[in-house]
C-alpha cells in the first residue's frame, strides 16, 4: 500500500507541474507546487513560477478533476501529506514550514519534494520516508 500510495502521489505531481506549465507556457522547471498547512490546519496548496506565488489550488486543481475524483484520490493522498506536514512543525517548531514539489533536473519523469522554512530550504525529503502505513 505504501509504495502504491507513493507511486501515484509522485505520478499526480508530475502530472500536475507538466500541465500547470504547459498552460503557463513556461518550462516544466519553473513550475513547483507547495504544499503547507492552513489555519484550519488542512492541506493547502499553492502554485509558484519561477519561485513567485502564482495561485492557490486545491487537491481538485492538481488532480484536475472538476467535482471528485473517481479513484479517491482527494480523500486518500491528503491525510498522508497532513501528517508529514505536522510532523515537520513539530521537528522545527515552526508553522512556516511547507514542502515544495519540483520536476527532477535530470529525469523529467520524476519529482523532488524540498522542504522549507520560513522560505529557506531545509533539505531534500523523500516520500519513502514520510508515509506512514
Amino acid at each position: 500500500m505504501k509504495e502504491f500510495i507513493i507511486s501515484e502521489a509522485t505520478s499526480i505531481f508530475l502530472k500536475a507541474i507538466k500541465r500547470y506549465a504547459k498552460e503557463q507556457n513556461v518550462e516544466e522547471n519553473e513550475i513547483s507546487i507547495s504544499l503547507y498547512l492552513d489555519e484550519e490546519e488542512e492541506v493547502a496548496y499553492y502554485l509558484s513560477i519561477s519561485g513567485n506565488w502564482h495561485s492557490d489550488l486545491s487537491i481538485k486543481n492538481i488532480l484536475n478533476v472538476k467535482t471528485f475524483s473517481v479513484k479517491g484520490y482527494d480523500v486518500i493522498i491528503p491525510p498522508h501529506l497532513k501528517s508529514f506536514l505536522i510532523d515537520f512543525r513539530t521537528e522545527l517548531q515552526s508553522p512556516n514550514i511547507d514542502v515544495s514539489v519540483y520536476i527532477n533536473n535530470e529525469d523529467e519523469d520524476k519529482v523532488d519534494f524540498f522542504l522549507y522554512n520560513n522560505g529557506n530550504v531545509v533539505r531534500e525529503v523523500f516520500l519513502k520516508d514520510l508515509i506512514k502505513i
